[in-house]
């Protein structure tokens, strides 16, 4: 059987695209320039923001190196494109605000306070469910000495709104 000779365009049709392929090389390094084309950055100020020399960015932008994952994907995520874990699915920055998937703004200065909400939440929900038990067990006991108990705020201490409290009866009047 003869050999089977493979054109140069066989060849090409045939081959892996990698970072060590020129044309592939090449098709990153115009979606890199769109993508900061598109963000209105000049060449000197993605080179700053990259933390690289113009001339290194003139290199990928040629096609000659290869373009590091870390500064394509930032230039991704700064066009709100996409943000780097799929847990902030739905999530992107615009306007200098990250965005909710429900469409809610948040700015920089509010995020500051993040972990104590959610510390506050955690602590509300485990008073809640305490709350919670305690009602089903004095309504277990039904013994006739119990009042009922109402809930009357959202706090948590004796004393304060939402604290446990005996029923009050009727009001009563003042008498003569």
């Amino acid at each position: 059987m003869a050999r089977q000779k493979y054109t140069s365009y066989k060849v090409r049709s045939r081959r892996i695209r990698s970072d060590r392929d020129p044309d592939y090389r090449a098709e990153r390094a115009k979606t890199f320039r769109a993508t900061y084309a598109a963000l209105g950055l000049k060449l000197p100020e993605v080179a700053q923001l990259l933390h690289v020399s113009p001339r290194t960015l003139h290199n990928w932008n040629a096609g000659k190196y290869d373009i590091p994952y870390a500064a394509y994907k930032l230039l991704r995520v700064l066009l709100h494109y996409e943000l780097p874990d799929p847990a902030w699915k739905g999530w992107h920055f615009a306007q200098g605000r990250l965005w909710t998937p429900e469409g809610h703004s948040i700015a920089a200065h509010e995020s500051s306070w993040w972990s104590l909400m959610v510390r506050m939440a955690r602590q509300y929900l485990a008073a809640s469910t305490r709350c919670r038990d305690l009602e089903r067990q004095l309504g277990a006991q039904g013994s006739p000495e119990t009042r009922p108990v109402t809930r009357s705020g959202g706090g948590s201490g004796a004393g304060e709104p939402g604290a446990l409290a005996p029923a009050q009866g009727p009001a009563r009047s003042a008498g003569p």
